[in-house]
């Protein structure tokens, strides 16, 4: 264990360096759908009622019903209705109509579509930030964040350690400061650049909560991680 300690502290810069390029790739890295569909993008149009549509290289597919968008639960639910036409064909044609991402997020979310004509729709309950927070570690997405960035605070508090001589609750609040801003700068990225992507303030929390968790780590131990346990 010690000899991991003194590595991370001898090499903390380009550990932390490659971490982060490892972070930005994992990030930012496109989800291609397998509901992958060409053609171009609709942008500016608004579906109309009764129209399928959908985000580019994202799977999720919607029918605008009452102005709102009611998403199939499945590809299975999505061809229980008869006049659906598979997914390549052209919107034109009767097929689904690919949004740009600012148009869909624009329409509110109704209730599911049922599984096939007749059901009971399924309620969309959206749940509040506390209610996602509660059940975060369910989720592996957000137990990445926040196991993440609890390492990003370790390695960024070292680096200070070796190479600054501020008061530790300085440290931690440029590490706040510098590890919330780049968090929130990936989470626009995914959002502006990036198909299939969105921006979540959960997410941006749940960094948070990680570096506070690495803060506290890093204090327990914080004579074995300095420069002068070398």
């Amino acid at each position: 264990m010690n000899t991991i300690k003194k590595f991370l502290i001898k090499y903390s810069v380009p550990i932390f360096v490659c971490y982060i390029h490892i972070i930005l790739v994992g990030a930012l890295w496109p989800k291609i759908s397998r509901h992958y569909q060409t053609g171009e993008i609709s942008l500016g149009i608004i579906p109309k009622e009764g129209d399928n549509f959908k985000m580019v290289n994202v799977p999720d597919v919607y029918r605008m019903e009452d102005g709102k968008r009611r998403k199939y639960i499945s590809d299975t639910s999505f061809f229980n209705y008869p006049e659906n036409m598979p997914f390549d064909t052209p919107y034109e044609d009767g097929g689904i109509l690919i949004c740009d991402k600012s148009v869909v997020l624009t329409i509110p979310i109704g209730d599911f579509m049922p599984f096939q004509k007749g059901d009971v729709a399924k309620k969309y309950i959206k749940q509040s930030i506390q209610e996602q927070i509660l059940n975060v570690f369910s989720s592996i997405d957000k137990a990445f964040h926040f196991l993440a960035y609890c390492f990003f605070a370790i390695l960024f508090l070292i680096i200070l350690s070796n190479y600054t001589n501020w008061a530790f609750i300085n440290k931690v609040l440029f590490l706040l400061f510098f590890g919330t801003l780049f968090g929130a700068s990936i989470e626009f990225l995914q959002y502006a650049y990036i198909p299939g992507r969105d921006k979540e303030i959960l997410d941006i929390i749940i960094n948070s909560i990680g570096m506070l968790a690495g803060v506290i780590l890093y204090h327990i131990q914080h004579k074995r991680f300095s420069a002068d346990a070398l």
